[in-house]
């Protein structure tokens, strides 16, 4: 069982790179995992002009609207530390 063909697939994924790099930014900039996703997250649109090697383009769709779903459920548990922290203090 494979991936639904998604015909506008370099719309879809420019567009989900766009809101990754947007949501990103409220991630402390020293976190590993903020410099990561801004890393491929920017470099690959610019294989999306060339040639695909990183896989199906569908899975990559995949793979940027999870990405988009784990930096909403990081925030969140970021806010919850950032609140325990403060009710110690």
């Amino acid at each position: 069982m494979g991936l639904e063909v998604v015909p506008n697939t370099r719309e879809v994924l420019i567009d989900l790179y766009t809101k990754t790099l947007k949501e990103i930014q409220v991630v402390p900039e020293d976190e590993g995992y903020k410099k990561a996703v801004e890393s491929f997250t920017s470099h690959r649109p610019k294989l999306i002009e060339k040639k695909l090697g990183c896989g199906q383009v569908e899975e990559l769709i995949e793979e940027a609207q999870d990405e988009l779903t784990l930096i909403g459920k990081m925030i969140v548990i970021e806010e919850k530390k950032w609140l325990v922290d403060e009710d110690e203090d």
